[in-house]
């Protein structure tokens, strides 16, 4: 049954009117796959530079030409009769190499037609393009020392603080929720705009324009949303995990954040002042209902997921000790004093159940900020997102006296090409439909916001794409 599924998929993924994402371990024959499906796509345009495939490195692109020239060649002297899947895959590079044939493209004298490149080399073309809108101007060399540049940005940044102003605020808001670590805010801008990629499109706007506070909003919006996804993610596990406790866990989650916030406890060691915040957010009297409905929500609805990430962190607290594994010991700073002996028990007794299990969801959930910003912290954020806009715009700077650049500013200059609505030069006569090569692994880097380049590309000219991704522990 599991090789009719797979045989079925692959099959699927040669169809040329389909966009799909083939996700698959390492050697399962992803770039076989893509292969295929290119000579697939062969057979049906009318040349072929109307496809393009994208990888990551030069060596990538190279063998996967290299491959398709194999096929196409090997096509006339082919003879049905051997294995399924090169009698398949032969099908395919015969039709291919009938219709080099038939429009006159002679692939194999001229295999510089099949345009497969880096996605790098793609972003670079497409900013060249159009110099103008892309914001780059003439040609720039990509630099040899990209760290310099970026720290040589924060630097300026930070040389502000003898100027006074907005800035300056800023920075002094920062250095003071850094323990005035000055080397560790250099360091830390510099590590963000090795990033920039991933924040810079959602914090760009221009200050004091009209939009300016609806911007802000929108940003303060996207991160709250953020929080929230986090928070559901992690809540399930934690619920997962907790399944056969949660009916006895709410009494006493609400019987301990009572009993601290009657007693007015308010010490700085946990857990007491996230109990305290449970029982201050929720009504006394209907602690114990309501811990229970938040505790069993999946998902909680929007406007109870405040009280929900309450009534968590509360868990947290009150589970795991300041190392992050299950609490041994029951006393009155966690609100069960030592005339509570029932409860303590309880309590002792659901912590031992415990220990067999892993505290891991529960330390990850424990570490999380909660869902709504407060004002206080806005106004860090706030701050922070001037620096790094400005950082941003100093690194251009940068880059600019040396006529120099890095991918991710290859990549963003693309980018805004495209988010200008330019794609009536080549690209929309040559490039359609796209096959599209894109290996993803945890540390995305520089590849995130070239996969917007090309998701931007087959938006405007509503392309199929077939995007290739290894799976990664």
């Amino acid at each position: 049954m599991e090789a009719l599924t797979d045989a079925k998929a692959r099959r699927c993924a040669l169809d040329p009117r389909r966009s799909l994402c083939v996700v698959a371990p390492a050697g399962s024959g992803k770039t076989e796959l893509l292969t295929r499906r290119f000579l697939r796509l062969l057979a049906t345009v009318q040349e072929p530079e109307e496809i393009l495939a994208f990888t990551f490195t030069r060596k990538a692109a190279a063998e996967m030409r290299e491959r398709l020239l194999q096929y196409l060649s090997a096509a006339d002297k082919w003879e049905a009769g051997g294995s399924q899947a090169v009698d398949e895959a032969m099908v395919l590079a015969r039709a291919a190499l009938d219709r080099d044939r038939e429009l006159g493209w002679e692939l194999l004298h001229n295999p510089s037609r099949l345009a497969v490149q880096t996605i790098d080399s793609f972003c670079a073309w497409l900013a060249a393009q159009l110099p103008v809108l892309s914001a780059l101007g003439g040609a720039m060399t990509i630099s040899t020392d990209e760290a310099a540049c970026r720290r040589e940005a924060a630097q300026l940044l930070l040389d502000e603080l003898e100027r006074g102003g907005e800035l300056a605020t800023a920075l002094e808001l920062l250095l003071e929720r850094e323990d005035n670590d000055v080397e560790g805010v250099l360091k830390l801008c510099a590590d963000m705009l090795e990033r920039r990629d991933h924040w810079l499109p959602l914090i760009s706007y221009h200050r004091g324009s009209a939009g300016a506070d609806s911007q802000e909003q929108r940003v303060r919006t996207a991160l709250e949303d953020a929080r929230r996804h986090l928070w559901r993610e992690h809540a399930a596990a934690a619920r997962a995990l907790l399944s056969s406790v949660l009916d006895r866990l709410a009494p006493l989650l609400a019987t301990a954040a009572r009993t601290l916030h009657q007693r007015g406890v308010r010490r700085a060691a946990a857990p007491a002042p996230v109990l305290v915040a449970l029982a201050s957010a929720i009504e006394p009297e209907a602690l114990s209902s309501e811990c229970f409905r938040l505790l069993h929500a999946s998902p909680p609805q929007v406007e109870d997921e405040c009280r929900a990430a309450a009534v968590w962190a509360a868990v947290c607290a009150l589970l795991l000790n300041a190392q992050g594994q299950w609490r041994r010991r029951v006393n009155i700073t966690m609100g069960f004093p030592p005339d509570a002996v029932i409860d303590k028990q309880a309590l002792l007794d659901l912590l031992a159940e415990l220990r067999e299990l892993d505290s891991e969801p529960l330390q990850a959930m424990a570490q999380l900020p909660g869902v709504a910003i407060e004002e206080t912290e806005w106004r860090a954020l706030a701050a922070v997102q001037l620096l790094l806009w400005h950082s941003a715009a100093r690194l251009e700077l940068v880059f600019g006296e040396r006529r120099e650049i890095d991918y991710i500013g290859k990549a963003m200059a693309a980018v805004r090409a495209l988010g200008l609505g330019a794609l009536s030069l080549k690209l929309s006569r040559q490039h359609t439909p796209f096959a599209v090569q894109q290996l993803l692994t945890p540390h995305l880097g520089r590849g995130l916001f070239t996969t917007v380049c090309y998701c931007r590309c087959l938006a405007v000219r509503h392309c199929p794409v077939a995007t290739v991704a290894a799976l990664s522990k």
